[in-house]
């Protein structure tokens, strides 16, 4: 247990609420560590590929200390720091939802080299070959969920890589000769909501992740960003309408004509605008496609040239 977790011991062991806690293991290849239940009726998930972990003791004086015990118990394994990520809620034997709290640890070892006393075996799955294992939809979208944020996570210390090294990222994505990049303008279809924004755009790129397909209605959306500071909502409507998409990050839209306009991530110094929203778009080239394993067949990727502009 560490000192950032609260204990749960405020009530005799007895009198606490039933709940699970699983870990959701990664390296640093994306990555993530399933375990193959046994396939045994009566069992939680039989046959199916999950994550460690199991319901808390009495004796567990926090839920990171349910995670720790179920992994020693399970596989032997010993993690050095476990990341609280979100709490999921499953269906108990009773009928009634038990919450599963899920956090998050690093590890780069061998599966074989653990000594598994439940379950048939552990191995490491990258999430675009997970829709083809038996395992509960919920589990796969937690994946996912954990996946994507990453993701963004890797998105924005390329982008402070870049900031740092004065050099460009996209090709001519300056939108001007001047240092801190022209005014650009934009707005939604009816044009209720309008915006001014400058600053040199960052990491112009597509995404055909499935929240990007299903919000435009397309294959794929093109994002650039600016200094957030730098914007200015100029129409008569205000700014966007906002959802969150995720727990941390908002899509901004107009609630009059749908046209989606930007993304927001909660205290970012940067907001992400789809090319589409701009009055002129030129001299945005894209320098790289995210989600790949999500793009549709028909069309031709966008190469990754955006370490090319890195020095």
């Amino acid at each position: 247990m560490t000192e950032q977790t609260p204990p749960t011991d405020a009530a005799p062991p007895h009198q606490l609420p039933q709940a699970n806690a699983s870990t959701l293991i990664y390296n640093e290849a994306g990555e993530y560590l399933l375990h193959l239940r046994d396939d045994i009726p009566g069992i939680w998930e039989p046959g199916s590929w999950s994550l460690l972990g199991g319901g808390r003791e009495p004796e567990d004086r926090s839920l990171e200390e349910t995670a720790r015990r179920e992994l020693r118990e399970e596989s032997g394994l010993e993690l050095p720091d476990l990341t609280p990520f979100t709490v999921e809620e499953a269906r108990g034997s009773d009928g009634g939802t038990v919450p599963i709290h899920i956090f998050t640890g690093r590890w780069a070892g061998d599966p074989a080299t653990l000594h598994l006393t439940e379950g048939v075996m552990l191995h490491w799955f990258r999430p675009e070959t997970m829709p083809r294992l038996r395992m509960a939809s919920s589990t796969h979208d937690l994946i996912r969920r954990h996946a994507e944020l990453l993701h963004r996570e890797n998105l924005r210390t390329v982008a402070k890589a870049t900031t740092d090294s004065s050099s460009p990222v996209g090709h001519g994505a300056s939108g001007g000769g001047s240092p801190g990049g022209s005014l650009r303008s934009g707005g939604c279809l009816c044009r209720g909501i309008q915006f001014t924004v400058t600053g040199a755009p960052d990491y112009p790129h597509t995404c055909s992740c499935t929240h990007c397909q299903r919000l435009s209605g397309g294959p794929m959306m093109s994002w650039v960003s600016f200094p957030l500071s730098s914007l200015t909502w100029t129409g008569d409507g205000g700014e966007p309408a906002w959802h969150y998409t995720w727990p941390d990050s908002r899509r901004g839209f107009c609630p009059d004509c749908g046209s989606q306009l930007c993304a927001l991530d909660d205290g970012a110094s940067s907001i992400a605008i789809t090319f589409s929203a701009f009055e002129d778009a030129s001299g945005l080239v894209p320098v790289n496609q995210s989600f790949r394993e999500d793009a549709v067949t028909w069309l031709p990727q966008v190469p990754d040239t955006h370490h090319n502009s890195v020095t």
